[in-house]
């Protein structure tokens, strides 16, 4: 009953078609997308500057200063949306710390950056 004629979850659907209008139920699959770009801006901003824009990690060679000081600036700015290229970076930069310098524990909040730089 979980397929039925090719049709996936069929017996869910057929339950909750009492509750849930048909064409909200029936509808193509959608991504869920987070509001990295929005986080990035406001609420993460200051982790993102105490983990992108430090000697730390313009030391590590890997990215050019000038480049990463104007993403963060057109991003806090709103005139570029980079939140992609700035939440790599803060990747990248929190696994180098964790992994690669081991001043961060795997389990660190975030906070750990604002303290650490």
């Amino acid at each position: 009953l979980r397929l039925k004629h090719f049709r996936t979850k069929y017996l869910l659907k057929a339950v909750a078609e009492r509750y849930v209008p048909h064409e909200v139920l029936h509808r193509p699959k959608r991504g869920f997308v987070i509001p990295a770009s929005r986080w990035l801006r406001t609420d993460l901003a200051p982790h993102v500057s105490a983990a992108l824009d430090n000697a730390r990690f313009y030391d590590r060679g890997w990215i050019q200063p000038d480049a990463v000081q104007s993403l963060l600036r057109e991003h806090a700015n709103g005139s570029r949306d980079w939140g992609n290229q700035i939440w790599t970076l803060l990747v990248l930069e929190v696994w180098a710390r964790v992994v690669l310098d081991r001043t961060m524990s795997a389990d660190a909040s975030l906070d750990e950056l604002l303290s650490a730089s």
